[in-house]
C-alpha cells in the first residue's frame, strides 16, 4: 500500500512539474534581437566664391573744360565748358584765363519794351556763362559772340534787349578768379531761319586765340 502511494505521489509531482514547465514555456518573453545600423550622411560640400578684387566704380564727375588749343572746341554740345587763355583778355591788356559755355539758345526771344526789330527778322538770344580762372577778365561779350543760321549766314550781336534777362553790363564783363557771370546776347535773324551755331571769338578776333562754337541742333 505504501509503495503505491509513493508512485502516485511521484506521478503527481511529475505532472505538476510538467504543467509548470508548460506554463513557463507558453508565458515566456523572448528577447527581441537589437539590430544596430550606422547611417553615415553624405558630407555637404560648401563652395566659397573667389574674392572680388574689382575696385568700385568711380562716381561720375563734371567734365573738365575743353582747351581751345585743341580741335574739339568746334560744334560742341550746348552746355559744354571751354577753357580760354587770352593773352590780352585781361585788364590793361594782360593775360586772363576763363571758362565759357553756352547754356541755351532761344530761337524766338521775346523783345523788351521800346525795342524795334527790323521787318522780316526775329530776335534770337543765347545765354552765356563765364567764370574767371586766372588774371582779371575784362571783355566785351557783344564783340565776342556771333551766330550762324541754318543757311550758314553769320550775324553779329544786336543791341536789342530781351525780357529773358540782362546783357551783362551792356555787354561788358569783368571777372576776377572765381567770379561768375551769366547774361543774354541777342541776334536779329531772318524769318524762316534758325540759329545753328553760336561762335565765341575771344577779344573780338583781335587776339591769337581760335574761336569756339556750340551747335544748337537746328
Amino acid at each position: 500500500m505504501s509503495t503505491t502511494k509513493t508512485v502516485a505521489g511521484i506521478t503527481g509531482a511529475v505532472a505538476i512539474i510538467a504543467a509548470v514547465s508548460a506554463c513557463g514555456t507558453a508565458g515566456s518573453v523572448k528577447p527581441v534581437p537589437v539590430v544596430t545600423k550606422t547611417v553615415t550622411a553624405p558630407a555637404q560640400q560648401i563652395t566659397v566664391p573667389p574674392a572680388d578684387h574689382t575696385p568700385p566704380a568711380a562716381p561720375p564727375s563734371t567734365p573738365a573744360p575743353s582747351d581751345t588749343s585743341e580741335s574739339s572746341f568746334l560744334n560742341m554740345a550746348m552746355g559744354s565748358p571751354v577753357a580760354v587763355t587770352d593773352p590780352s583778355g585781361g585788364q590793361n591788356g594782360t593775360a586772363a584765363t576763363y571758362h565759357i559755355k553756352i547754356d541755351q539758345v532761344v530761337q524766338n526771344a521775346p523783345v523788351a519794351a521800346y525795342q524795334d526789330v527790323p521787318p522780316g527778322f526775329h530776335l534770337a538770344a543765347a545765354q552765356i556763362s563765364l567764370k574767371g580762372v586766372t588774371g582779371v577778365l575784362s571783355d566785351d561779350v557783344n564783340s565776342d559772340a556771333s551766330v550762324t543760321d541754318t543757311a550758314t549766314n553769320t550775324y553779329s550781336a544786336a543791341m536789342d534787349d530781351t525780357t529773358l534777362g540782362g546783357n551783362f553790363q551792356y555787354g561788358q564783363v569783368t571777372l576776377a578768379p572765381g567770379m561768375t557771370a551769366t547774361g543774354w546776347v541777342t541776334f536779329e535773324v531772318p524769318n524762316g531761319q534758325k540759329v545753328a551755331t553760336v561762335v565765341w571769338t575771344p577779344s573780338g578776333g583781335m587776339g591769337e586765340v581760335s574761336p569756339a562754337s556750340w551747335a544748337t541742333g537746328a
